[in-house]
């Protein structure tokens, strides 16, 4: 952020922070969504900091863009003038019961955040010398682990087995952007394959683990053991294959 806060600056660019994920986490000690111009919160109920329903909001340190955003979540009406339209837009205001609720749990998203990480951090020890690795934040950042991403060899083969053993997972996400369709036009004049090679690599072993603030102690290690016990059972050859393929 600090990069992209010199860079936005330089060239007198508005810094857009989505942080639809990122209740909570830090940088550098500050909070995501203060670190740019604009913060983008999505309060859909399975976040970190969920309301009962679809629910999002805009932060900002810049009381005419807040007014600017206000008018257009309220039909693009200016405060001081309820009968009058300066913009055509919609009605996209935070209805009071979503407020009510993300007000309330609000006061706990830095105790749930602190049990995500404490069960990140028991995946990644406990699966440390199994071949699957989790991803790692910076030291002057502070993760509030939305997701347990894990990279697996073999993981469809793994996810199936898991599934088998009744451990749920998910896939963020099974297509990256620059392959979905919709982008195709974005990446038409890409000259070299793989495009995004980092990404292309690892997106077929991305696997999210089970993880929120009320998973208990048993369960954290009955998800440890299927995949310990799932792994150990792959063929060598096969798994080390995956990952250098996916690598190369």
């Amino acid at each position: 952020m600090d990069a992209l806060a010199a860079l936005a600056g330089r060239h007198g660019l508005a810094l857009i922070e989505d942080a639809a994920q990122a209740h909570g986490a830090t940088w550098r000690g500050r909070r995501a969504g203060s670190l740019g111009t604009i913060g983008c919160f999505s309060f859909y109920p399975g976040k970190n900091l969920g309301a009962f329903g679809d629910a999002g909001a805009v932060t900002t340190d810049d009381w005419g863009l807040a007014a600017a955003i206000r008018s257009r979540a309220n039909h693009g009406r200016p405060p001081a003038a309820a009968e009058r339209c300066d913009v055509l837009d919609g009605n996209h205001r935070l209805d009071a019961l979503q407020a009510a609720v993300l007000a309330v749990k609000l006061r706990h998203l830095d105790r749930w955040n602190a049990a995500r990480a404490s069960v990140v951090q028991r995946y990644t020890s406990a699966l440390a010398e199994t071949g699957v690795t989790f991803t790692r934040s910076r030291d002057e950042a502070s993760s509030c682990h939305h997701l347990a991403i894990a990279l697996v060899p073999v993981r469809d083969e793994v996810r199936r087995r898991l599934a088998a053993a009744g451990v749920a997972t998910g896939i963020h996400y099974a297509i990256p952007c620059h392959r979905q369709p919709a982008c195709a036009a974005l990446v038409r004049d890409a000259r070299e394959e793989p495009y995004v090679p980092v990404v292309d690599a690892t997106a077929g072993r991305l696997l999210s683990l089970p993880l929120f603030p009320q998973l208990t102690e048993a369960e954290v290690q009955r998800v440890i053991d299927a995949v310990v016990a799932i792994i150990a059972t792959l063929d060598p050859a096969v798994a080390g294959r995956d990952a250098t393929d996916r690598a190369a």
